[in-house]
């Protein structure tokens, strides 16, 4: 997975779709790659949320990257938009 910085890229890369669920610090929605016909899942998460364990968020992505199994979800992409 790759990482990417900047406001509104985010946007830029995939296309949102309906809310599948939400949690205490943000949602989860289908989205579209506009570079291919592919679906996937976006976890968005409210970085200003009181209580936000940074680092738990840190270690969790990079145990993601390392994850490939047919079984287990993929993270393809992490998007940091400073002030969200």
């Amino acid at each position: 997975g790759s990482l990417q910085h900047g406001k509104g890229k985010v946007l830029k890369d995939y296309k949102l779709g309906p809310k599948l669920g939400a949690g205490s610090f943000g949602v989860v929605c289908v989205c579209w790659s506009k570079s291919s016909p592919k679906r996937f899942a976006m976890k968005i998460i409210d970085k200003s949320k009181k209580g936000l364990d940074i680092k738990g968020l840190e270690r969790e992505v990079m145990i993601m990257k390392k994850i490939n199994h047919p079984h287990c979800m993929r993270l393809f992409s992490v998007y940091d938009e400073p002030d969200r």
